[in-house]
């Protein structure tokens, strides 16, 4: 066989593996891009469901606060009238 063969046929080897092991990169990075996103979104949804926890708990004392102090509005003016 003729030495040119089996060079062509070693560059084309190389070509292929090169490609190969190109593409496998580009694919992990996708995959890499994809988890990075979904981690990104995960972190968000919490944040936001934090917040609307926080802001649930905020509404909810300043509900008891207002009853409270409606309370003591009611308290104290039933104490001037006896006076």
């Amino acid at each position: 066989m003729d030495p040119t063969f089996w060079l062509n046929l070693g560059i084309a080897g190389t070509v292929v593996f090169v490609v190969r092991l190109f593409l496998r990169h580009l694919r992990q990075e996708r995959t890499d891009r994809c988890a990075e996103r979904e981690a990104f979104v995960n972190i968000i949804a919490n944040h936001i469901d934090h917040e609307r926890q926080a802001l649930e708990k905020l509404t909810d004392a300043i509900h008891a606060l207002q009853a409270l102090l409606a309370g003591r509005a009611k308290s104290s003016k039933s104490t001037r009238a006896r006076r």
